[in-house]
């Protein structure tokens, strides 16, 4: 085996006994206290683990690791070394914070031991969570993650793998101190690591930017319209290169399976995938991506053409082909296009129809998902002002508890908008009777008017659906984002999930006079993540600090009203 220079001084003192590393003197470390650090380097090279013995001399010599040597270049190098050896660096760190080594070497992670971390979709504290995240770092390379190889492509790309392993390990030490964002914490703390460890510029930069952005490709892949130039042109300024996007993409999944495993899903991968690949055509300045785009619906047009039903008619596909925006057509297949041609198909027909009932009520189409845990109801109708929150009362009012939503309008204003549900009573598929009501109700708030405040307060259940085992709260945060769309302003919102919440959030939208277009709803683990696009009826962004300061306080005001 090839120990490398920064491991002499250390194999005389210590030896291999039956696949362990034991020393050779009780004075090893004292004699040279960068063999500290340089006993991990050998042990990790040579694929063996310490021996109890010496784990334990480690642990009362880590008084050793003074200021001498912390300012100790030789000792600096041989932590990088450390780091750069993909796939194989997360047991050796873990070896290191078992015997309180690695929070004395690095002060900014030790902060984090046993630090429990007060967000809901976190299962660890801030030190083990960490070390978690660095365990899957080493899984990407090794294929050990789901869907593994394009990542690892990635992972063969970069040429400095320390650098991803250096921000994966102080991502999160800002939690240790009292920032509102523990991302802009982190990044003064990884300055100062890379002071300490005589990082050149360049080196300091990336490592920079990876802290200080580790949450940006979750935040934009899963919230923001992919579809609007601007979000790319956002991001690719962003990340810079095509390297840091490399590395920026590693590190979000790791983070991400490092939080829970079941954080992340097909979904999530798919957002994440199109979101690097149109940055990277930006960053690089090539068309690839965008030609292999539209190739794509060329041939998810031709399937759909063959699929369709006798009712539907060929100008009716292309129409909708030609006034749908391109993240309908990349998150669903053919038979899920002809699905909603069929439903458009029904709404216009109903349209020309000679009963004025049936032409101004909506197309509803139901289907059960038991693989998915969910009913899905799709709706076809035209896009009016106060749409969105009509559709998610109508969920609420007939007992549905919403998932996820998803808003198409089609430049000839008419609209499908899918929600995924579960009744809210017995957690799984919605009933039959729970389908009829949900229909009976938007048909007459679209009709005509439906008070939905008693209906709702009928279906609130005496448990929320987030339940905290330590009984802490989720703050609700709500934020205003005019960077990422060219058109309309992001609202962000983060708060427990609840009956009837997304009802009163469009709802209190559409009173205050926003336009909403875009909305993004997820929920992880009963807190709600919902991000809405909005303009004022103007066709205008929300810039004005004054006004988004009313719309923030209406909205709370709106929330606590509710509970």
């Amino acid at each position: 085996v090839d120990v490398g220079p920064a491991a002499v001084g250390i194999r005389d003192a210590v030896r291999v006994v039956e696949g362990e590393l034991l020393h050779q003197s009780p004075r090893v470390f004292r004699d040279d206290p960068c063999r500290l650090m340089r006993v991990f380097l050998y042990a990790q090279q040579r694929g063996v683990k310490l021996h109890p013995d010496t784990a334990q001399l480690l642990r009362q010599e880590v008084r050793l690791v003074d200021s001498a040597f912390l300012r100790n270049t030789h000792v600096h190098e041989t932590f990088r070394e450390i780091l750069g050896q993909r796939g194989n660096v997360a047991p050796t760190l873990r070896a290191m914070h078992e015997v309180n080594f690695l929070g004395k070497y690095l002060p900014e992670f030790g902060r984090l031991t046993c630090l429990v971390q007060h967000e809901f979709f976190h299962l660890y504290t801030a030190d083990e969570h960490t070390l978690m995240c660095l365990q899957r770092l080493d899984d990407i390379w090794a294929g050990r993650v789901p869907n593994a190889e394009p990542y690892q492509e990635l992972f063969q790309k970069i040429e400095r793998p320390f650098i991803l392993y250096l921000a994966l390990l102080l991502h999160d030490a800002g939690k240790a101190l009292s920032d509102h964002r523990h991302e802009v914490g982190s990044t003064r703390l990884a300055e100062r690591v890379a002071k300490r460890l005589h990082l050149d510029g360049a080196t300091t930069h990336t490592l920079r930017l990876l802290v200080e952005h580790h949450l940006a490709i979750v935040q934009i892949s899963q919230r923001r319209d992919l579809d609007d130039p601007s979000v790319i042109r956002y991001f690719a300024a962003l990340v810079q290169t095509p390297e840091n996007l490399n590395k920026l993409t590693l590190h979000t999944l790791a983070d991400s399976l490092g939080t829970s495993d079941k954080l992340w899903n097909s979904f999530k991968d798919m957002l994440l995938w199109t979101l690097y690949r149109k940055t990277m055509a930006e960053v690089t300045g090539t068309s690839t991506f965008l030609r292999a785009e539209v190739k794509q619906r060329e041939l998810l047009f031709d399937e759909v053409v063959r699929l369709l039903p006798r009712e539907v008619e060929l100008g009716e596909a292309q129409a909708h082909f030609g006034t749908l925006p391109p993240r309908y057509f990349l998150i669903h297949n053919a038979r899920e296009i002809v699905a909603d041609l069929s439903l458009t198909s029904r709404f216009m027909r109903n349209l020309l129809g000679a009963d004025p009932d049936v032409s101004l009520a909506p197309a509803i189409e139901w289907a059960d998902e038991p693989d998915r845990g969910c009913s899905r109801v799709t709706v076809c109708t035209w896009d009016r002002a106060g749409l969105f929150s009509k559709l998610a009362g109508s969920c609420t009012a007939a007992g549905l508890n919403i998932l996820s939503a998803q808003i198409f309008t089609r430049t000839d204003r008419i609209v499908l908008d899918a929600f995924d549900v579960t009744s809210a009573r017995t957690g799984v598929l919605a009933g039959q009777e729970e389908k009829e009501k949900f229909n009976q109700i938007l048909s007459k708030a679209l009709i005509g008017h439906v008070d939905f405040d008693p209906l709702i307060a009928r279906q609130k259940v005496a448990n929320p659906l987030y339940q905290s085992l330590e009984g802490e709260r989720i703050a609700t945060k709500i934020g205003f984002d005019n960077d990422t769309s060219e058109a309309r302003t992001v609202i962000d919102v983060e708060t427990e999930d609840r009956v009837g919440l997304l009802y009163t959030l469009s709802q209190t939208l559409s009173e205050l006079g926003l336009d909403i277009s875009v909305a993004k709803i997820s929920t992880e683990k009963g807190a709600a993540m919902d991000s809405f696009y909005v303009s004022e009826l103007n066709g205008e962004k929300v810039r004005s600090p004054h006004r988004q300061h009313a719309i923030e306080g209406r909205l709370r005001t709106a929330l606590l009203n509710f509970d």
